[in-house]
């Protein structure tokens, strides 16, 4: 289990550096279709990383690699929503973040159990989903410090 979670790792943080620099909606679909790309390239790896009824022995390694990944996605939102001039706090950056991870998890989950000739249409369905929700959120979620306008 550890080498599929390094694999998932090297695949995610490699396309998170290499679209840093492109738009937020951009930036979204690559990852998410790396995500997704992953669990159709390797479903058995995906699954022993992410089905629900793992053994609880995998469960710390999980874990470990969830948080990692939250972390980096926090950090994506963190520099986009800076680069766009709409400050963030960072406990939202990483609620936002775990949103994110989520919908790659369990999406993709869902895909491989429902739909397994089909995982990359949906995550295209997840990229789309996931940008157009980070386009319309109200500035004022973003940073409740911030006064209203």
């Amino acid at each position: 289990m550890k080498f599929q979670a390094q694999q998932l790792a090297d695949i995610l943080f490699t396309t998170y550096d290499n679209v840093a620099n492109l738009p937020q909606d951009e930036q979204v679909h690559a990852d998410m279709v790396a995500f997704y790309d992953f669990a159709a390239a390797h479903p058995a790896g995906f699954r022993l990383l992410f089905d629900e009824r793992a053994d609880e022995s995998l469960h710390p390694i999980r874990g470990q690699l969830l948080q990692q990944i939250t972390d980096r996605v926090a950090d994506c939102v963190l520099a986009v929503t800076t680069a766009r001039d709409r400050p963030i706090i960072s406990a939202t950056a990483g609620t936002l973040a775990a949103f994110l991870v989520g919908i790659g998890v369990h999406g993709a989950r869902d895909a491989l159990s429902t739909h397994p000739d089909d995982i990359q249409q949906a995550g295209v369905l997840a990229a789309g989903f996931a940008a157009a929700g980070l386009r319309h959120l109200d500035p004022a979620l973003l940073d409740p410090t911030r006064p209203a306008e």
